[in-house]
């Protein structure tokens, strides 16, 4: 008896041997099945959820639709049973927690909580179930996760420059954007293809150029597609991919998307390519919220017909005005009367695009700062020693700011001297003071106007023009040629008026590569920009050399601000604008990055020349 309890328990422990190694060499496989059934179902579900927002006016169309998003939905729920199970078996791959909690509130809320919540949909589908709805967003939030883990492989298995993945991710973008824009339920007319990828180039490359009145031609939904693009050309795919990555799925990047990361977000090793891309993120959600709630609070509910449009407005102003963007999903922008003399308002946005155009990492340093003076004075309450951290001298921080206070003092004081007595006349001598400051703001790639520019006088025109060339500061979500291109020339010009052989400024010596740098992104610039001009001057002569002008300076600095010819443009225009905006957001160093080859490294040092200047 003994030696069968004996043989029992021992052929239990050899099952058992058994079992975890089966578990541990099939787990993997069913694992990686999973995977590839989540990647047919979501995205399957992802251009069902499309197809069948883009329907939303036809409810033949979206009952005939019930039950495939009722399988989709049950077949994703099963696959996730299945990887939570084969997470806690023998052989699991490591997972994160906000991973598998996503996975359980899926299955939970659409199989059980989902019939508790109340019914807070619109009544234009009464027709069906608000169930399906929520069906739909969770269908969509995988299909967004998926996306995200096919451009984490691409990271992985691409060996192309950083620099040509970042141009890539923009078109691909780009193209997407065009074609849902195209959606039947997205506008309340038929659009052309070309219109479609105008305004779609303009959100992406975060200009606000439109040849279609945003306001009037789009529903809801198309104006919610133009708020999703804006977001994501203002932070990045990368940036938005990379963070849905580390958040949803796991804890870690590879050397590669380090590479491309840190090209897009201005980083070298991964502690800090982590730290910035939260940094990111945090910072334009932060700002963004703060915008629209002021925005909500200082506009007049009456303006809107329901809460809804109320709320939708203040946030699509504020990611609008922090992107540097220039889109309103009002008639007039703000020219429209929920602006006029909403002091607080026009405060707000000139701030959110201040603060947007100054970069992600100046603004860092600032909340930094804020924060530290706070704890710092709690500390000092309860009797605590005071914090000290080393003042670290940022010579990029302090160009950036004072290049930027410089621009906004000179352009409030050049717009006051010329138009105080034309163009801004009818005002007292506060509006004045206000239209002025928004008026040196808004060029600096904002493209937000709460005056129209054809009253100003053609002086007032060329500054506003160079205002629009220079543009917003590196690391930020603005364009032109970067107020450190300019700094660096002027500093240049300096040194060599002084005859000093290298630029020396707060005791520090700059590189010559920023130097360079700075020297191609002017020339090719304004190379760039004449070609543009000289190209819709000869398909639109009949729109004026001016507007013209200003309409190319407006496309390259992604600036958005127009002299209203931008409607009248010809599809070969529309074509050569289009390129304008595309090159002035990509910048021409990356552009160069991603086009010409790396030179081979010599250990042949030529002899120096002077060259005749």
């Amino acid at each position: 008896m003994k030696k069968f309890i004996k043989d029992f328990f021992y052929f239990l422990k050899q099952t058992r041997i058994k079992a975890y190694e089966w578990l541990f060499k099939i787990n993997p496989k069913v694992l990686t099945l999973s995977y590839i059934l989540i990647s047919f179902f979501s995205f399957f579900g992802g251009l069902l959820t499309i197809f069948f927002v883009g329907n939303l006016y036809t409810p033949t169309v979206a009952q005939n639709l019930i039950p495939y998003i009722n399988f989709i939905c049950w077949s994703i729920s099963v696959v996730y049973l299945i990887q939570i199970i084969l997470l806690i078996l023998p052989g699991g791959k490591r997972f994160s927690w906000i991973n598998l909690s996503i996975k359980i509130i899926f299955i939970l809320t659409l199989n059980y909580f989902v019939y508790y919540i109340p019914d807070f949909i619109s009544s234009y589908l009464d027709e069906l179930n608000y169930i399906y709805y929520y069906k739909l967003f969770l269908i969509f939030i995988v299909f967004l996760r998926t996306i995200s883990h096919w451009v984490e492989n691409i990271y992985h298995i691409t060996k192309q420059h950083p620099a040509k993945i970042f141009i890539l991710s923009f078109i691909l973008i780009i193209i997407i954007g065009s074609f849902l824009l195209l959606l039947p339920a997205a506008s309340y007319e038929d659009i052309k293809y070309e219109d479609s990828l105008f305004i779609s180039v303009s959100a992406v490359c975060v200009t606000g150029l439109t040849t279609l009145n945003i306001a009037t031609t789009f529903t809801w939904l198309g104006k919610l597609i133009i708020l999703i693009l804006i977001q994501i050309g203002g932070l990045g795919i990368m940036t938005i991919t990379s963070f849905l990555a580390l958040s949803f799925t796991r804890s870690d990047l590879s050397i590669k998307e380090q590479q491309g990361l840190g090209f897009s977000i201005g980083a070298s090793t991964y502690k800090e390519v982590l730290k910035n891309l939260y940094a990111v993120i945090l910072i334009t959600l932060f700002f963004e919220s703060i915008g629209a709630i002021l925005i909500y609070f200082s506009t007049p509910a009456g303006e809107f017909n329901t809460i809804s449009q109320h709320v939708f407005f203040a946030i699509f102003h504020s990611v609008s005005a922090f992107c540097n963007a220039g889109f309103s999903n009002v008639d007039g922008g703000m020219i429209n009367n929920v602006f006029v003399g909403n002091y607080l308002s026009i405060f707000t946005m000139g701030g959110l695009i201040i603060f947007g155009g100054l970069g992600f990492f100046i603004i860092k340093r600032i909340v930094n700062n804020f924060f530290l003076n706070i704890k710092n004075f709690f500390r000092k309450i309860f009797n605590k020693s005071k914090i000290i951290r080393p003042k670290i001298v940022d010579i990029n921080n302090i160009i950036v700011v004072r290049t930027t206070i410089i621009l906004l003092l000179l352009g409030m004081a050049v717009i006051l001297i010329l138009e105080a007595n034309k163009g801004l006349s009818s005002y007292n001598w506060f509006d004045k003071i206000v239209q002025a400051f928004f008026c040196s703001v808004t060029p600096r790639t904002a493209g937000f106007n709460t005056l129209d520019f054809a009253i100003f006088s053609p002086a007032t025109i060329m500054f506003i023009i160079i205002l629009m060339w220079i543009g917003a500061s590196p690391g930020s979500t603005g364009g032109g040629i970067k107020t450190t291109s300019l700094a660096l020339a002027f500093l240049n010009a300096r040194s060599l008026g002084k005859s000093q052989e290298n630029i020396i400024f707060k005791k520090r010596t700059i590189g010559n590569g920023s130097i360079q740098k700075a020297f191609v992104i002017i020339v090719f610039s304004l190379l760039t920009i004449f070609i543009g001009t000289i190209l819709v001057c000869a398909f639109d002569p009949h729109l004026g050399f001016m507007n013209i002008m200003f309409e190319v300076f407006s496309a390259f600095g992604t600036v958005g601000l127009t002299l209203g010819i931008t409607p009248s443009l010809s599809l070969a225009s529309k074509i050569v604008i289009i390129l304008e905006m595309f090159i002035g957001r990509m910048q021409f160093i990356i552009l160069f990055l991603a086009i010409i080859r790396k030179a081979n490294q010599r250990l042949i040092k030529y002899p120096e020349i002077d060259v005749t200047l």
